[in-house]
Order: C-alpha cells, then sequence, then structure tokens
C-alpha cells in the first residue's frame, strides 16, 4: 500500500511515491515550510493527540486518520471548521462531495474526504463478478446493464448466484470449502456494505443540518431481513468462513474467487488478492 501522504527519499522506482516525494517538495519550496510526519499507532491515536491539545503542545497542523476514531476527538476539541478556512473549496472536483455533506453538522465541517488519501478508496466494498465462470454457466445476465438500467437488486443477487451453486462432491451439502462451488463468497461485513449500496443510513440530518437516527425506517428494515435471510444465512448461496467446513487462517476467499468457486466475490477494493493459475479469473 502506498503511503498516503509522505514519503522521505525520492524513489523513481515508484511512481506514485515519487510524486507524493515531489508535490511535497514542490509545497515546501513555495510556501517556505517543512512537511514532517509522526506516525502513531491506531489504538493510542486518539489519546496522544488528547494529551497534547491538553498540555497546548502544538502538536501537528493536520491530522489523517481512520474515520472510526474521528467521534472519539470531538470532546478534545481539536477541529477548526474547516468550512471557514479560506483556502479550502469543498465545491473543487479532488473533494469527496457526499462526504463532505455528510459530515458537516449544523455547518461545522471537522474533517474531509479528498483525493488526497488512498485508504478510503482502498476500503471501497466492492462486488466482484467472475465473468469466466458466468460464460461456462451460460448466465445471460449483462450485469453492467442491469446497473446502468437500475435493475441491480439484491433479488437479482440472490437469483444469479444461485444459478452458480453445486454441491460438486455430491455429498447432499454445499459445504465444503475448496470443493463445493458458491453463488457468492464474502464475510459478514458485506450487510453492511449492501446496506449503504442500497441507499440504506443509520443517521442522517435534518432541515437545519442536525444528525438524527433515520435507521428505524420499513424500507431499511426490509432491507437488512431481505439481506440475512435470503443471502447470508442461505447455506447453499453464500460462502462466509464462520461456517466452512475446512477454513483456516491462512486460507483465502480471494482464492476461492480465482480458482472459479465462486460467482459473486464481496470485499473491499485493497483485498487479499491471490496468485491464481494462468487458466483462473483475476479480480476484474
Amino acid at each position: 500500500m502506498y503511503d498516503d501522504f509522505f514519503v522521505e527519499e525520492s524513489s523513481e522506482l515508484d511512481s506514485i511515491s515519487q510524486k507524493v516525494y515531489d508535490r511535497n517538495r514542490k509545497i515546501e519550496d513555495q510556501y517556505k515550510i517543512a512537511i514532517t510526519e509522526t506516525r502513531e499507532y491506531y489504538s493510542k491515536y486518539a489519546y496522544v493527540i488528547q494529551q497534547n491539545t491538553a498540555s497546548g503542545d502544538d502538536y501537528a497542523e493536520a491530522l489523517i486518520s481512520h474515520g472510526w476514531i474521528i467521534p472519539s476527538l470531538y470532546s478534545f476539541n481539536v477541529f477548526y471548521n474547516l468550512k471557514v478556512i479560506e483556502y479550502l473549496d469543498f465545491e473543487k472536483p479532488w473533494w469527496d462531495h457526499n462526504a463532505t455533506e455528510s459530515l458537516t453538522i449544523d455547518g461545522f465541517l471537522p474533517t474531509g474526504v479528498s483525493d488526497l488519501t488512498l485508504l478510503d478508496k482502498s476500503a471501497t466494498y466492492v462486488v466482484f463478478y467472475n465473468l469466466t465462470m458466468a460464460r461456462s454457466l451460460s448466465i445471460k445476465e449483462n450485469l453492467y446493464e442491469l446497473v446502468s438500467d437500475y435493475e441491480w437488486t439484491q433479488e437479482r443477487l440472490r437469483e444469479i448466484g444461485l444459478a452458480a451453486s453445486s454441491d460438486r462432491d455430491g455429498d447432499g451439502e454445499i459445504s465444503r470449502y475448496g470443493v463445493d462451488r458458491y453463488g457468492i463468497i464474502g464475510n459478514d461485513s458485506a450487510v453492511t456494505a449492501l446496506f449503504g449500496g442500497s441507499g440504506g443510513k443509520y443517521v442522517s440530518l435534518d432541515s437545519d443540518g442536525i444528525p438524527y437516527v433515520s435507521f428505524d425506517t420499513e424500507r431499511n428494515f426490509e432491507v437488512i431481513q431481505y439481506f440475512l435471510e435470503e443471502i447470508l444465512f442461505d447455506k447453499t448461496l453464500y460462502c462466509n468462513t464462520s461456517r466452512v467446513d475446512g477454513f483456516t487462517d491462512t486460507d483465502s476467499l480471494a482464492k476461492l474467487f480465482a480458482d472459479d468457486l465462486g460467482l459473486f466475490y464481496i470485499r473491499v477494493l485493497e483485498t487479499d488478492q491471490p496468485n491464481p493459475n494462468p487458466e483462473s479469473p483475476q479480480l476484474p
């Protein structure tokens, strides 16, 4: 994984690292500043910020953090309102406009998401599709058209996935890792990914920009219930690491996908990609 923000030395062997290095040197020269980096282990991150803020130490000008740590920093009063900083224009395309809108509370924006960082992109959940397997199973649906025509739903995911599930060892069950074929492979966290992908929200903003819990709606319950009952808990459809015979910590769901043992693979972009045989499909 490339360093998001800071590269200490020039490295022409790595084009992205080189660009990060060149960018930092250009900014330093133009504004007569020095860019340095301090790294903290994520479990100590909030505590370190709290201690430095309480002592009045000018610890850092900018913080880059996992999103889930941000709420724990609110009580320490460490944030500026980014929307009032003169040179930050959140209408520019390099800012994530959805994140800007969602993170602004009563006109106050404590943090933002932009093209400066890579982790938010690599942590994006996607549904990989095994085109090689789809062709071998004569699956006719064009998933790209289903998506563009707004016809891609959880029901279609289940329907197409079931066409791929197969008890390949003939023991009457689809349960053996590395032997049986599954329509969908993934883990429990896929439920939150597909919930968000279905337009679901746990928290929303009212007309005054104040957050409120918005999960309690009939549609949200229907989305979650369908995924749990019809997809995640269907052992003939969904390969979940917690209940697959023979699965160990050294195994890889990505290897199942590369070995043509899964039609769909729900996972983040920065996933554990294997080195498949030349005849096996690469992650698309």
